[in-house]
């Protein structure tokens, strides 16, 4: 093996052994996030499970971290900063115009960030107002402590809090008719 090639391979093998395994899009820089817990993955696996079903033969489809969302695509009335993707860690997108092979080009219809200690400023404070701007229908705020959910639907002002769920409670999803989450499934398996 080539000393170039080995190198390589160690450099991966010690970034993928290591506790900052996660990284997020943010402003166009990967940033490692570095308290993954147990709690966030169940929760999403569990939300992406639950969406993934209501969605099955329906036009709306379901996108990920690894899918990277450009909210402000052709608009030329915003700053270079929007102009950046980010990677939402579940996203509902309805209008398939705004999907290509490789992002999301518009503001997705539902985005629902899961909240942990690094990242909670930012995804109540930037991403909320990026995605308010944007024109995302539906933002959800996931808190795996304690186990509640800020749903945030937009109106003709911008983002309003609807209302604040609890572990045991069912969410209906507004931009997604007949969907229900039911909080006692995401949070009952942790």
């Amino acid at each position: 093996m080539s000393d170039a090639l080995e190198d390589r391979q160690h450099a991966f093998e010690d970034r993928s052994t290591s506790e900052e395994e996660r990284y997020e899009l943010q402003d166009g820089i990967l940033v490692p996030v570095k308290d993954v817990s147990y709690e966030h993955s169940r929760i999403h696996f569990t939300l992406v499970r639950m969406l993934d079903t209501f969605l099955m033969g329906k036009t709306c489809r379901l996108l990920g971290t690894t899918f990277p969302v450009y909210l402000f695509y052709g608009r030329e009335d915003v700053p270079a900063e929007y102009k950046r993707p980010v990677c939402p860690d579940i996203m509902v997108v309805c209008d398939r115009d705004k999907l290509d092979s490789k992002s999301c080009k518009g503001a997705p219809d539902l985005v629902i960030e899961i909240l942990s200690s690094s990242n909670r400023e930012n995804d109540e404070d930037r991403k909320f107002d990026l995605y308010e701007k944007a024109g995302v229908r539906e933002y959800w705020m996931v808190y795996p402590a304690p186990k509640r959910v800020h749903v945030c639907v937009r109106d003709e002002n911008g983002f309003t809090v609807i209302r604040v769920y609890r572990e045991k409670d069912k969410v209906p999803v507004s931009v997604l008719s007949g969907c229900v989450i039911d909080l006692e499934q995401v949070f009952g398996n942790l």
